[in-house]
C-alpha cells in the first residue's frame, strides 16, 4: 500500500499540543526527554496568540541575517502567520518553550520556533528525495546551550508522528556556522552545494545593492547546503 502524503495543519489551532516521549517513535523518544531535562518543551500547534512571540524572534539580527523573508512576508504580523500556515498544502509550526510552570507549559516562554511542510519544485530540484521542508530559529537569549540539535530533533520527531511526515530535508546558509553544526549534530546529512548570493545586514561584506518597493538591500556571496535527515526516510 502506497504511503499517504503528510497531512499538516493549514490555519492556527485552539488546542497546541505539549508533545510527550510517548508521542513520537520510541527511537526518538530520548530527544523530548533531552528537551524536557533541560527545561525545555516542545510544542506543535500556532495559536494566534503566539504570533507576536514568533514576530519577535524573527526580528532579532540573527535571525534577520540569515532569513531575512521571516520578518519581511512570512510572520510579520498575523495576517501574514495565517498566511504562511496554509502554504503549499500547510505549515506544521512548532514552539520552543521554558517549562517553567508544569501546571501550564504550553503557555511558556516561546524561545523557539521551527516548522515542515512540503517541499517547493526548487527544493525538490537539489534534494529530489525530501517531499518536505524543514526550518528552525532560536531566540539570542538561549543561544550557546545546545538547543539547536535538540530542538531539530524534535521538529523532527514531532513532524513525523504527528503529520506523517517524511523524508524531510532542508537549505541552509555556510556561513551560518551553528545552524549547519546543530543539523549535523541532530542526524541530518549533506547531500549538495550551491554557490549563490542572499541578502546580509553586514555592509562591509556587500557584492551588490538594489533598491526594492523603496527598501536598501544589500547581498554578499555565500554557498547553498542542501541536507536531509536520514532518520525520516
Amino acid at each position: 500500500m502506497p504511503r499517504r502524503e503528510a497531512e499538516f495543519p493549514t490555519t492556527f489551532t485552539e488546542k497546541p499540543l505539549l508533545v510527550m516521549p510517548t508521542d513520537v517513535r520510541p527511537k526518538m523518544s530520548t530527544i523530548i526527554d533531552g528537551l524536557m531535562g533541560s527545561g525545555y518543551g516542545l510544542v506543535a500547534g500556532l495559536r494566534r496568540e503566539d504570533v507576536e512571540d514568533i514576530t519577535r524572534i524573527a526580528s532579532q539580527p540573527g535571525v534577520r541575517e540569515f532569513c531575512p523573508k521571516d520578518m519581511r512576508q512570512r510572520w510579520t504580523d498575523e495576517a501574514a502567520a495565517e498566511k504562511q500556515l496554509a502554504k503549499d498544502g500547510g505549515r506544521g509550526v512548532f514552539r520552543l518553550v521554558k517549562l517553567v510552570d508544569h501546571l501550564d507549559p504550553i503557555n511558556g516562554d516561546t524561545v523557539g520556533y521551527g516548522w515542515t511542510g512540503k517541499s517547493s519544485d526548487d527544493e525538490r530540484a537539489k534534494l529530489p528525495v525530501c517531499e518536505n521542508t524543514f526550518a528552525i530559529r532560536l531566540d539570542a537569549a538561549v543561544a550557546g546551550q545546545g538547543l539547536g540539535k535538540r530542538f531539530t530533533g524534535g521538529i523532527v520527531a514531532g513532524s513525523m508522528a504527528l503529520f506523517g511526515a517524511r523524508n524531510i530535508g532542508l537549505e541552509t546558509w555556510a556561513s551560518n556556522v551553528g545552524a549547519v553544526k546543530s543539523y549535523f549534530a541532530a542526524g541530518a546529512e549533506f547531500v549538495a552545494a550551491q554557490n549563490d548570493e542572499r541578502e546580509t545586514l553586514d555592509y562591509n561584506v556587500v557584492s551588490r545593492d538594489e533598491t526594492r518597493d523603496g527598501e536598501y538591500i544589500a547581498y554578499r556571496p555565500d554557498t547553498r547546503y542542501f541536507m536531509q535527515f536520514p532518520q525520516s526516510m
